[in-house]
């Protein structure tokens, strides 16, 4: 599908180094980037901005990323999720995918991995 405007992305990271690293190769692609430090913060986006991915962090303070896609998908269920972590197991990642995640991403994960899951994703 052909778009008029950048999608919207949201990046979901309590890491700031992990998010602006994502932020710049995103919005270097093209894209419109969000950064949010955690759950709480990126729920309280999604409640008022149509995000059309959220690329969240599987483990932060609070809520987990995997609780994060719980409620983002309950509220919005259009919105494509992706979750990253130096932590998935196997289990970890199925459960995600499951749970309406596109992929869940190993850290660390070069660029062009994130440009090419990321325009996977939209595509959908």
């Amino acid at each position: 599908m052909k778009r008029n405007t950048p999608a919207k992305i949201m990046v979901v990271d309590d890491d700031p180094a992990g998010r602006t690293a994502v932020r710049r190769v995103l919005e270097k692609a093209g894209y419109e980037v969000t950064m949010v430090a955690d759950a709480e913060g990126a729920l309280e986006r999604v409640a008022d901005t149509d995000f059309d991915l959220i690329i969240s962090d599987l483990r932060m303070p609070g809520e987990t990323g995997i609780e994060l896609l719980s409620e983002v998908k309950k509220r919005r269920p259009e919105t494509q999720f992706l979750i990253v972590s130096a932590y998935g197991d196997e289990d970890t990642k199925a459960l995600a995918k499951r749970m309406g995640a596109f992929e869940v991403l190993s850290k660390p994960f070069g660029r062009q991995k994130l440009i090419d899951s990321t325009a996977r994703v939209l595509a959908v």
